[in-house]
């Protein structure tokens, strides 16, 4: 499921899990910014996603078990750890399924 590439474009999945928006200090600003994590869920496999400054607020409102597309995202390997961190470009939607039940009736 997941391509190492520079850049993801889209994904649509299962959102899992997501943890607090933590204050961190981003080394090479000196600066503290907010970075927040979550996980996303296919029939495949799942990954880590790190939202990071104002793009932590997309996340409010989630919850586990929404189905979500997230564009605009940057790879990132550590070791044998894949994971995707936000752009100033990242969007997340919710996706809305409507699963519609049709049962044939025969007309005489």
């Amino acid at each position: 499921m997941w391509l190492l590439s520079n850049v993801v474009s889209m994904l649509c999945c299962w959102f899992i899990q997501i943890g607090p928006i933590e204050q961190v200090m981003v080394r090479d600003v000196r600066n503290t910014t907010d970075r927040q994590n979550f996980k996303l869920k296919d029939d495949t496999d799942s990954i880590r996603i790190c939202m990071w400054g104002e793009e932590t607020k997309q996340c409010v409102g989630l919850s586990a078990g929404d189905i979500i597309k997230v564009i605009n995202l940057k790879t990132n390997k550590y070791y044998e750890d894949v994971s995707l961190n936000s752009t100033i470009l990242t969007k997340i939607q919710k996706v809305v399924v409507i699963i519609c039940s049709c049962q044939k009736t025969q007309v005489s």
